[in-house]
């Protein structure tokens, strides 16, 4: 993982999101490196670094030292009300997934994940592919696919919570011959809403033709499994 792998139970790496990956996530399948272009959390995008001790050499790495003493004298902008309110919400991150299909695909496709922890997220991590919405993940549109549960994993700064399981179905014939791009978008919102990832998979069955509950149509490269 970018950032110290090992150390991931450590408090605040929701915050250091921001200076890991300053423009968000990009991961190209097939060419990007996991370690180097991937995070185990997808959180809120911090828009105000007033966290970072100016003292620390690598405030995005180190293990300690890299976050100032939450005191109210060392914020007296807060009025009182402590450090989170100044530095706590973040804006809209979007990651974005590239891949590429020899062929056109056709039927329908299935993007099935894993969740070690979410905090959040009632309406569901929405997902777009080539521009165009295809649901979210936790949004209630098949069987498989049911509202996420909340685990506390990121307010409680721990790498895993209650494991689960989504699949979002849609027609695969938003995905096209070439080069696909898909987005995965957490909203606005309080720094430890989110989710932390296990796996991801695209999957495709040429064959179905079944209708899809939400009435959304779809997506689906191979499969790819950046947080693992």
């Amino acid at each position: 993982m970018k950032g110290d792998g090992s150390n991931s139970w450590l408090w605040g790496w929701n915050l250091r999101y921001a200076l890991l990956f300053p423009d968000d996530v990009t991961f190209t399948v097939g060419k990007d490196d996991p370690a180097k272009s991937w995070f185990y959390e997808e959180v809120p995008h911090a828009t105000n670094d007033s966290f970072v001790n100016p003292k620390a050499k690598d405030p995005a790495n180190q293990r300690f030292g890299w976050v100032k003493a939450e005191s109210l004298r060392q914020y007296p902008q807060t009025d009182q009300v402590g450090p989170w309110r100044v530095y706590g919400h973040g804006k809209e991150t979007v990651w974005t997934i590239k891949f590429h299909l020899k062929k056109q695909p056709k039927g329908i496709a299935a993007f099935r994940v894993a969740l070690d922890g979410v905090d959040g997220m009632r309406n569901g991590l929405v997902v777009t592919v080539n521009g165009q919405s295809v649901g979210a993940i936790g949004d209630n549109s098949n069987s498989d696919n049911a509202p996420l549960i909340s685990t506390n994993a990121i307010r409680y700064n721990t790498d895993k919570g209650l494991w689960q399981q989504r699949t979002l179905k849609f027609d695969g014939s938003v995905l096209k011959r070439g080069d696909n791009v898909m987005t995965l978008t957490v909203p606005a919102g309080d720094l430890q809403s989110g989710v932390v990832w296990d796996y991801l998979r695209m999957e495709l069955d040429p064959d179905s033709k079944a209708p899809i509950a939400s009435g959304h149509k779809g997506v689906t490269p191979s499969s790819t499994h950046p947080g693992e």
